[in-house]
């Protein structure tokens, strides 16, 4: 008698028809060969939701016709708000929680999930996302805001995966604590 797989909850901000997307979507293609997956995408509509495998359930928190533009801040927090019960019910139901990205909410409610439901967290970074945010020509509080979540967010991760050594060493620079959870896996 064969085990049940085991699940995993992917959390997504988007996908759209980017590169790191595309990266996703080929590794949910390999993790489905060993391993149960739905995604909870949060800004639904992308170019590449269509490309999903069927062996995989959806939810999406939010749809909208401009995925790739910024999002309305309050909407998108109602509609997380409002989604928020179903996605704890998810994440009982599953066994690890990986969150795709940084910008998007995905790794935020990641880490809200893990501290409810007690479900490992593995948050997985596509780039260097703190100099990213001290680069961009947002709004000074907002970015600050950013910066604290993501700190806070990254804590809470068991094992947090870098694309490549300077996003490890981005991670490294600006919350000492994680260094011994990062694990460099180069997108294939």
């Amino acid at each position: 008698m064969r085990d049940k797989k085991k699940k995993i909850l992917l959390l997504v901000p988007r996908l759209s028809d980017g590169g790191g997307e595309k990266v996703v979507l080929t590794t949910i293609n390999e993790l489905i060969k060993d391993y149960e997956v739905t995604v909870a995408i949060v800004v639904g509509g992308g170019k590449l939701e269509n490309n999903l495998p069927k062996e995989v359930a959806k939810y999406v928190v939010s749809n909208s016709k401009y995925v790739n533009q910024p999002q309305n801040i309050f909407k998108m927090t109602i509609n997380i708000l409002f989604s928020f019960p179903y996605l704890v019910k998810l994440a009982f139901k599953h066994n690890i929680i990986l969150a795709a990205g940084e910008f998007g909410g995905a790794l935020y409610i990641g880490a809200v999930l893990n501290m409810i439901s007690k479900r490992p967290l593995i948050g997985w970074t596509h780039g260097e996302v703190f100099k990213m945010i001290k680069l961009s020509k947002g709004n000074f509080l907002r970015k600050r805001i950013h910066m604290f979540l993501l700190k806070w967010a990254y804590k809470k991760a068991h094992i947090i995966l870098a694309v490549s050594e300077k996003t490890k060493l981005d991670l490294r620079n600006n919350i000492p604590d994680v260094g011994d959870k990062i694990r460099v896996i180069y997108n294939g």
